[in-house]
């Protein structure tokens, strides 16, 4: 029995098996796969807001993509972690009803916490990517980033990490600015160097800022050298650093595209959110970047970690 289902949870989203027989016709089915028009019609066609809710007239489509690609064999099917079972979990729950929610991947999920929240998810298969302007990827996540920008160019939506957390706060807020922009990232900090966040951020469809963004990873990719510590500039600069120097210099991004530090957490608190209870509030954010990195937790772990992330855990798992 779903976990879902057996905790009688209240969720606004509902399972696409009741809703949308396109989405379970095109991504369902396996025929077709992501960076194919024909899914990008799809996917744009029932995220837009005119066609699924009268009630928010907007060019910003109500869907939320997670990217998940893998090394090892598709045929190997995996569970979920529970971290990333936790992020899907806060996305049903918290985000209104006319937001579909797209796992674009190369893998196959099995397995108990895959199938309580599977009804919600429409699966689009991904390809890898091997090279970039003749130059091999070396990182994985980059891979994840070029899947990512694609989706993000043809269909926009907001897309998240598996370590991004829902609130269900703000929610009015945030949605209101995403309407106003081509686009919203967030800002972080490393070495003295300012960067965008990829893995929290939401863009309108055909956006120029993520075309602008697309072109420079296809014809400079800087990121074909094995991860450095002491220079991770290489590692970031396709995917953070250089959407950070183009926000900049164009006086035009810098009105079309909204750089927001109030309703996304700012990741220089990640420290005090994952290991002190207080000191970050998440109740004033939309959702939380948590980058947490440890150990695996169970599910039973959480009501034990002494945390704001453990807080905000506890909020999303419970009854």
């Amino acid at each position: 029995m779903s976990v879902l289902k057996s905790r009688n949870l209240k969720h606004d989203i509902e399972p696409l098996a009741a809703k949308d027989f396109l989405v379970n016709f095109v991504c369902f089915m396996g025929i077709f796969s992501t960076g194919t028009l024909l899914t990008q019609y799809f996917i744009r066609y029932i995220c837009t807001p005119s066609n699924i809710s009268q009630s928010r007239p907007s060019s910003f489509p109500r869907c939320l993509h997670y990217v998940w690609i893998q090394n090892r064999e598709a045929d190997q099917p995996f569970d979920l972690t529970v971290p990333q079972y936790l992020s899907i979990l806060s996305a049903i729950k918290f985000l209104p009803s006319d937001f579909r929610i797209f796992i674009h991947t190369n893998g196959e999920f099995a397995g108990p916490l895959w199938t309580d929240v599977s009804d919600y998810i429409s699966v689009v298969p991904a390809s890898r990517i091997f090279k970039l302007n003749d130059r091999p990827i070396m990182h994985i996540e980059h891979e994840a980033d070029m899947v990512k920008l694609d989706v993000a160019y043809n269909t926009g939506g907001f897309f998240v990490d598996f370590d991004v957390y829902f609130t269900g706060y703000q929610q009015e807020n945030f949605l209101t600015l995403l309407d106003e922009h081509e686009c919203i990232f967030t800002p972080f900090t490393s070495r003295s160097r300012k960067f965008l966040a990829i893995g929290n951020f939401g863009c309108k469809p055909k956006s120029s800022f993520i075309r602008r963004i697309l072109d420079e990873y296809s014809t400079n990719y800087r990121g074909y050298k094995c991860y450095a510590p002491d220079d991770p500039i290489p590692f970031l600069y396709n995917g953070c650093l250089f959407p950070y120097l183009l926000y900049r210099k164009d006086k035009e991004f810098r009105k079309s595209v909204r750089i927001e530090t109030e309703l996304l957490n700012i990741r220089e608190k990640r420290s005090d959110f994952l290991n002190n209870l207080g000191k970050v509030e998440w109740k004033n954010q939309f959702n939380m970047h948590s980058g947490y990195e440890g150990r695996e937790p169970s599910l039973s772990d959480l009501w034990s970690w002494n945390s704001s992330f453990g807080d905000l855990l506890r909020h999303i798992a419970k009854d």
